[in-house]
């Protein structure tokens, strides 16, 4: 480890403001999205080298690394989650999955075994079902979901879908469809 050992319990004790203040910063992002241009302007986009300076050797507060991130990072995002956004087919955050993937980071899971998150696992099954009755695939098909994301992506799959957005759901089907086709 570089530097002086981090202070967890300090840590720990801060989270609840941490995260306060990332949600305020994120629902003011959210509040800009419709109106800002989609794609970031060049002095914000140089402005990222902002974040390129040297490994500090110990950790930096973490108020002051989330306004960092904030003040930097945001202006430089493509707005792939406004109405005006029309470049590759990325998707967008439907509110109901931005919500379960934050508490899908809360819960911190590991999916590889039912052992280390049951809840990863069940959600895991229930998204493959799902996906199977979509596309009209046999019962007991077996499958699995190849992703960074792991559990997460699983957990919001299944929330999407119980979301209940049909055209949602259509555009899911014709996705999978094409992919299941191309395999």
């Amino acid at each position: 480890m570089v530097g002086d050992a981090l202070d967890v319990k300090a840590m720990l004790a801060g989270r609840p403001e941490l995260l306060h203040d990332a949600l305020d910063r994120s629902l003011a992002y959210l509040h800009t999205v419709a109106n800002r241009p989609v794609a970031p302007d060049a002095a914000a986009v140089t402005g990222l080298a902002v974040l390129d300076f040297a490994l500090p050797g110990v950790g930096l507060p973490a108020m002051d690394v989330l306004r960092l991130v904030d003040v930097v990072g945001s202006p430089a995002t493509v707005a792939t989650n406004g109405p005006r956004y029309f470049g590759f087919v990325i998707g967008g955050a439907l509110p109901v999955a931005q919500a379960t993937s934050w508490l899908g980071a809360a819960w911190d899971q590991n999916a590889a075994l039912a052992v280390m998150s049951p809840v990863a696992a069940r959600t895991n099954d229930v998204a493959l079902r799902w996906i199977c009755e979509l596309l009209g695939l046999p019962t007991g098909i077996a499958g699995g979901f190849v992703t960074g994301a792991d559990g997460e992506a699983d957990f919001l799959a299944t929330g999407s879908i119980c979301c209940g957005n049909e055209t949602m759901h259509r555009e899911l089907l014709g996705l999978l469809k094409s992919v299941a086709y191309r395999a």
